[in-house]
């Protein structure tokens, strides 16, 4: 009985070796087999970088303007992105309408 057991220790035993071999084994070929490189040449000179990409730009301070009167824009003074300072021109209203109203108002007076 104890040859038995002995003997079935063993076969397990060898079982056992042989399948960690086995994948051991495969695991060291799976390891040593070639990989791809690609070389490239590399110079010293000035670095460019470009990047791209979409998204929303935004400022980072917005103002709403308020007139005294309304009116029709003539004539726009600033481009966008250009600086402007308390009391610039940013815009020509078209004086036609007022200057109407200003004779209309000036006859009544005489």
């Amino acid at each position: 009985m104890t040859k038995l057991v002995v003997s079935k220790v063993l076969r397990r035993g060898a079982a056992a070796v042989s399948i960690l071999g086995i994948v051991g084994g495969g695991g060291i070929a799976f390891a040593r087999r070639p990989v791809d490189v690609r070389t490239e040449h590399v110079e010293a000179g000035p670095v460019e970088r470009l990047a791209i990409g979409t998204g929303t730009i935004e400022s980072e301070a917005q103002v709403s303007l308020a007139f005294t009167i309304s009116g029709r824009i003539a004539s726009v003074t600033v481009h966008e992105g250009d600086r402007v300072r308390a009391g610039d021109v940013v815009a020509k209203l078209d004086a036609t309408e007022h200057e109407r109203s200003l004779a209309v108002a000036s006859r009544s007076i005489d």
